[in-house]
């Protein structure tokens, strides 16, 4: 079993919190995780909503269930009993014992008002995405909370390993099977089933839809747009579908963890900011299935390297982010000058870690333009500049700006 960087918070969440629900899109271990807690000194019973017998009963009478189980429970795939939550609350405002319950679910249900405001103040949430490729190998190396935290010195003790390396792990992605799984033949095969499982199961939990038939497509056409400014116009007229249905449709492939719209940043004074939201994937590996990428491919196409490495990079941000000792969030950045950088991570306290995403082996100097502009116009939030790039050694590129082999974001 390959451990799980999120497993400490979960424990630590477990001693001062009456719930802690575990998020994350299907087939990226949140039943492994859950019962690993079982063996980590915490005791509780297990049950999961995918026994179809079971989800009546609890259906039929949420709170009756509830109350023969007085100890710690855990329960896997609560999105399938969503008034479930309903009757934990009731159970935690009489006892907020530390621990009392561990949910997971593969759909976003506190984006619904319903459940985040009857749930607010009682549970801490956590995200597991697919893995991280410091999970992978094994590296517990953090290089943006090194970073935040200004150790730069660190970064010169990292060498990547070339191109082609970053080319495998970008159509390989993080899903636990396929990383699992030695047999690269069957990857194509496994990710058909998970898109039909996804639609046929997810989906319709999280809404009643019947025209499933125009998700494969909108897929694709999403997949295609990686990394691309949201046109929800443009997206429209492709599928032949409405903007406001587009929108929802959107919503819930967000809810279900697959894609993630990056805001971009702006600075409150000013009003020269574009402000259309990015598209990415959650999985490189989903990513590359949907836009069919191999090796072969990226050799003859470098906008649709520069697209996947890109996502391949904003993936792993979102995973060490959803680990990490600082509060950040990932934004995009472009003006109306064409100023652009492909991400902002900002801190809660407004400092600033300004990204770039280069294909390239090689470095040249007008890679950093934008971010040399930015650090200019907001000194005092500037705290570092990055170029990720496909070569091997950390090169400085001026002061607080380096450009860094795509490797460190696991360690090299």
């Amino acid at each position: 079993m390959i451990p799980r960087h999120i497993t400490p918070k979960i424990h630590l969440a477990l001693k001062h919190r009456p719930i802690v629900y575990i998020q994350g899109g299907r087939q990226t271990g949140k039943s492994t995780l859950a019962r690993n807690l079982l063996s980590r000194n915490y005791k509780a019973e297990y049950i999961s909503l995918d026994d179809l017998a079971l989800l009546a009963v609890v259906k039929n009478d949420p709170k009756g269930f509830l109350n023969s189980y007085p100890g710690n429970l855990i329960i896997d795939e609560v999105q399938m009993a969503p008034d479930l939550l309903i009757a934990i609350k009731h159970l935690v405002d009489q006892d907020r014992k530390p621990g009392r319950f561990v949910l997971t679910g593969s759909s976003n249900l506190f984006t619904l008002p319903k459940i985040s405001e009857s749930l607010a103040g009682r549970v801490d949430i956590y995200r597991l995405l697919p893995f991280a490729q410091s999970e992978i190998d094994g590296k517990s190396f953090h290089l943006i909370d090194e970073l935040f935290r200004g150790r730069t010195k660190t970064l010169f003790d990292i060498k990547g390993k070339g191109k082609q390396n970053i080319l495998k792990r970008i159509i390989r992605g993080g899903f636990p099977e396929i990383v699992l799984n030695r047999n690269t033949s069957l990857t194509a095969r496994w990710f058909n089933s998970y898109v039909t499982t996804l639609l046929q199961r997810d989906v319709r939990d999280i809404a009643s839809i019947d025209n499933l038939e125009v998700f494969p497509q909108l897929l694709g056409i999403l997949a295609s747009r990686s990394g691309g400014l949201t046109n929800f116009a443009d997206i429209s007229r492709e599928t032949g579908v409405p903007q406001t249905t587009l929108k929802r449709y959107i919503s819930i492939l967000r809810m279900a963890f697959i894609v993630e719209l990056v805001p971009s940043w702006s600075n409150k004074m000013e009003q020269r900011f574009v402000k259309a939201p990015k598209i990415f994937f959650n999985d490189s590996g989903l990513l590359s299935y949907l836009c069919g990428y191999t090796e072969k491919r990226f050799d003859m196409d470098n906008r649709a390297l520069g697209m996947a490495m890109e996502n391949f990079v904003f993936a792993e941000l979102v995973k060490l982010q959803s680990f990490s000792d600082n509060f950040f969030t990932v934004y995009h950045y472009r003006t109306h000058l064409d100023e652009e950088i492909d991400f902002i991570l900002e801190r809660n306290d407004g400092s600033i870690i300004a990204v770039e995403v280069k294909a390239s082996e090689t470095i040249k100097p007008d890679m950093v333009k934008h971010i040399k502009s930015f650090r200019s116009k907001y000194p005092d939030k500037f705290l570092s500049g990055v170029v990720f790039y496909s070569g091997k050694q950390v090169i400085p590129l001026g002061d607080k700006m380096y450009a860094v082999p795509v490797d460190a974001l696991w360690g090299g």
